[in-house]
């Protein structure tokens, strides 16, 4: 293990492994990787294959409607069958600022009004 560790990382690291099975850990992009059925998949990918009771087809993907990429509530994903682009619908924006920063949405306007 730790010839392989010093081989990838040029680093001998800690004894044993440097990840515990079944540990749920958010990667770099922000984005939940979980381990289903022997494949490590995308968690919001997951919920949505569970929901269409299928895999994704080539050229689908998943979309968060709020823009939390750890928020893979059924409710807050849906099916896109192109690459979307980044940033969130005006809609889907102001949903969310109105449902989790109304007070500091409301005192920002009162700010802005005197």
């Amino acid at each position: 293990m730790h010839r392989e560790r010093l081989r990838r990382t040029g680093e001998v690291g800690p004894p044993g492994p440097l990840t515990t099975k079944g540990v749920v850990k958010t990667n770099a992009e922000g984005y939940r990787r979980i381990h289903v059925g022997g494949r490590r998949v995308l968690e919001h990918v997951h919920v949505m294959e569970q929901m269409l009771g299928r895999r994704l087809a080539p050229g689908e993907n998943v979309h968060h409607k709020n823009g939390v990429k750890d928020d893979n509530a059924p409710a807050n994903l849906e099916l896109w069958l192109k690459m979307q682009p980044s940033g969130q619908r005006v809609k889907d924006l102001m949903a969310y600022i109105a449902e989790y920063h109304a007070a500091a949405m409301l005192a920002m306007l009162a700010d802005k009004e005197d």
